[in-house]
């Protein structure tokens, strides 16, 4: 029914065309859209067509009147009388461009891109939509904004100009997209369609229309009247945004708060306004100074009540951030971009946009002098490079950052400093060191009585512990961090103080406990929009169901944390993430996965230079090894963890390569050795106490009293193994019952019914300090 040319510079008009009801028109082909310029007298060439409906565009006037009753005019303004212009709602018409990229089938369906392949086809008869340019083509109509005669253009240039090439050449749309001879003359540009809108303006229109422009994304009306109107040299300013909104030129943004933005297309053409009214040095300046003045404001606010509302507003604003922060390198305002990227640090790291604060910092950084701006920015540089397992760069930032700090004899920054260095320690497995830097850093908080300084130290704290194996001395850090960060209302805080002890609870195998404080941490963490911390509680809810035995579950969120570390690039996470899913990959009997896991998890802790995590690493590989049968492997991998992981105070990887030694030294008949192996694993254990793997360990000293015929050993230390197993709720993986339930036949037949029945029992009543005594004099 529909016959009309596309090539129009704007949305409002074609959508109106399309809800206006036309169903009375029954024929096929009775719609004709065409140019009021082509209805005058002068420039006529044929009379409307009749019998159907002409729409016309735009309609300010009419130099042509209808005399006959079958002649139906549908005129259209540019600026509605009393309508809203047709923005928002409907379908997508383009894709949007931070979303995972649906297949070319799916992308074929926006209008945006279904109009780009049959534009370009027309062109070029050859060309398709395909894996390899459709990315390249999404991104282009969703550079383009999805304007018909823009995607038009482009599209016409697919003969001399590839995709990839093209989006590239987006930076300028305006001078990519003018057109050829083909097209009528009101067609021959973008940039002609923009022209007569911008004539049609009053000059306070015009004024503010160029001056918007220096915003990127949306914007509210208080920061229009702050950096547009500043000289009063304007009426008000809302009505003539909203005037401007009315005429296509900007749109209201959806959400909660009005906002304004405008496409790209038209900011470009407004920039260049603004340029040739000799307004865009000074204006960009105002919204520099305002948009520092934000972040400033909500730096005091990032770790109080108010947290969340300031990391949304950061959110809204952030385009206009970055151009803030681009506006200061090029103009050479160092100061004022170390100032607002220190800032933004908080919002970069708990908004997963690590990668990103840390280039911009580090371009803040370069040839500038060691004043209080660099030192902060040092120390912000510092801790995305933490967030981003880059300790190395993170030592050498701290570093700088104290000395300028000391050299100043600013106790805050000193402290601030003091405890950054402890936590690049505590990564690279240096935990005395990172003690007494944190040790340091709290002395001098607690002087200053700076509360959240205060509690960020008593949690590192706690993750020392918990890295040594102290799981109670841990617990204890993190509930007085946690208190500390009640009563200050820091929401993000409390989640990670809450992570802490759910880690510390499961390390113990407290696992509801743990499960409940994941689950109330998560909760937090979602609200503020922390991707990464979330990932890491559902990390330990994995952690949980796989100790618990389900490791379908375990699998699952297994998954969902890595594709959540993998696109933060949080390469610490995900090591520990691949050690345990190594773990899982062996209770399924799926081992050459596991070994996989096993070398991802090596590979990648060796690559940060963490002793601890590298012995974690190499005792994951002997693991599958072992579990594979490859004793000759699995034994140098479990002895190369032993010195990493006593540099490091691991005991609990300590004790679990002795006690993995000791079962290969027991499969090669080599009872001396396996008798030392699991004696200095008990000792070890004496003092962590860490109930799974003393479950493990007299399992294993079982299987050593069965090869040197001590049945009635066997079965004692089988009782209490099944004892300690039950009180933690961590039952054997389907991969070790099998052989469980052998050895344990094989010892309930050496000894006898009633006298295996009754060492069971026995070794099921002992206490765990008696049990670890017996076994350690059996060993």
């Amino acid at each position: 029914m529909f016959s009309f040319n596309r090539r129009w510079g704007t949305w409002g008009f074609l959508r109106l065309i399309w809800r206006t009801r036309l169903i009375a028109l029954a024929a096929r082909r009775r719609v004709w859209l065409c140019h009021r310029s082509s209805l005058s007298p002068a420039r006529r060439t044929s009379p409307p067509k009749r019998g159907g409906l002409n729409c016309v565009l735009p309609c300010t006037t009419l130099g042509w009147r209808a005399n006959r009753n079958d002649e139906r005019l549908l005129c259209l303004r540019r600026c509605p009388l009393t309508i809203r212009p047709l923005w928002g709602g409907g379908a997508r018409s383009t894709p949007r461009s931070n979303c995972h990229l649906p297949s070319p089938y799916m992308l074929s369906t926006y209008a945006a891109v279904a109009l780009f392949v049959q534009c370009a086809q027309m062109a070029d008869s050859m060309f398709s939509l395909n894996g390899e340019n459709a990315a390249a083509i999404a991104e282009i109509c969703t550079h383009l904004d999805g304007l018909p005669l823009a995607i038009e253009l482009a599209a016409a240039r697919i003969v001399s100009i590839p995709p990839e090439a093209m989006l590239e050449r987006l930076q300028s749309r305006l001078m990519l997209l003018i057109g050829g001879r083909q097209f009528a003359a009101r067609h021959q540009s973008l940039r002609a369609t923009i022209d007569w809108s911008y004539e049609s303006l009053s000059e306070g229109e015009k004024a503010l229309f160029a001056r918007v422009s220096v915003f990127s994304g949306a914007f509210a009306l208080g920061c229009v009247e702050e950096i547009c109107k500043a000289d009063n040299d304007l009426p008000a300013a809302q009505e003539i945004l909203e005037s401007l909104a009315t005429q296509s030129l900007l749109r209201v943004a959806r959400g909660s708060e009005r906002r304004y933005e405008m496409l790209e297309t038209i900011r470009e053409y407004a920039r260049e306004r603004l340029a040739e009214r000799g307004e865009a040095g000074t204006i960009r300046q105002r919204h520099a100074e305002h948009f520092l003045k934000m972040a400033r404001e909500a730096e005091s606010n990032l770790r109080g009540p108010e947290q969340q509302m300031w990391l949304e507003r950061l959110a809204a604003d952030i385009d206009n951030l970055r151009a803030a922060l681009a506006w200061a390198l090029d103009s050479d305002e160092v100061e004022m971009g170390q100032q607002l990227a220190s800032v933004l640090r908080w919002y970069w790291q708990v908004r997963g946009h690590v990668g990103e604060g840390r280039d911009w910092l580090a371009r803040m950084l370069v040839n500038t002098v060691r004043t209080p701006t660099r030192a902060k920015a040092l120390a912000a540089a510092g801790a995305l490079a933490i967030a981003h397992s880059d300790y190395s760069a993170a030592k050498i930032l701290f570093m700088e950052s104290l000395e300028i700090w000391q050299g100043r004899e600013d106790s805050v920054g000193v402290a601030e400093g003091l405890y950054g260095l402890g936590r690049v320690a505590a990564n690279f497995g240096d935990y005395s060191e990172a003690e007494a830097l944190y040790h340091q850093s709290l002395a001098l908080y607690r002087e200053l009585k700076n509360d959240h300084g205060i509690s960020d130290v008593l949690y590192s704290l706690g993750r020392v512990e918990s890295d040594r194996g102290n799981y109670d001395g841990a617990r204890a850090f993190y509930e007085d961090s946690l208190k500390i960060r009640r009563q200050l209302q820091d929401k993000w805080g409390i989640a990670q103080a809450l992570n802490g002890i759910a880690y510390a609870a499961a390390d113990q195998h407290d696992h509801e406990t743990s499960r409940a404080l994941s689950e109330e941490s998560l909760a937090l963490y979602r609200e503020l929009g922390d991707r990464d911390h979330m990932a890491s509680m559902v990390f330990n809810l994995g952690y949980i169901a796989g100790e618990q035995g389900n490791l379908n579950l375990a699998e699952s969120l297994y998954q969902e944390a890595e594709a959540i570390w993998q696109e933060a690039g949080s390469r610490t996470n995900l090591a520990s993430l691949y050690r345990q899913w190594c773990f899982i990959a062996v209770a399924q009997g799926n081992l050459p996965r596991a070994q996989a896991f096993a070398a991802q998890c090596l590979s990648l802790f060796r690559m940060l230079g963490s002793k601890r995590g590298t012995a974690w690493g190499l005792y994951a590989v002997g693991y599958v090894a072992a579990r594979s049968g490859r004793y000759g492997e699995a034994a140098p991998s479990f002895e190369e963890s032993l010195p990493l992981a006593k540099e490091a105070a691991s005991r609990d990887t300590l004790a679990s390569s002795l006690k993995e030694l000791g079962l290969v030294a027991l499969l090669q008949k080599d009872h001396a050795r396996a008798a030392q192996r699991f004696k200095e694993c008990l000792i070890v254990l004496a003092a962590t106490r860490e109930k799974k793997t003393i479950a493990e360990c007299f399992e294993a000293t079982a299987r050593f009293a069965i090869a040197v015929n001590r049945p009635l050993d066997a079965a004692w230390l089988w009782g209490a193994a099944d004892s300690t197993r039950r009180a933690i709720g961590c039952p054997r993986t389907p991969f070790d019952q099998t052989g469980y339930a052998r050895d344990v036949s094989a010892t309930r037949a050496a000894c006898g019914g009633d006298q295996f029945q009754s060492a069971w029992e026995k070794g099921k009543a002992s206490s765990l300090d008696e049990a670890i005594k017996d076994a350690l004099e059996l060993a």
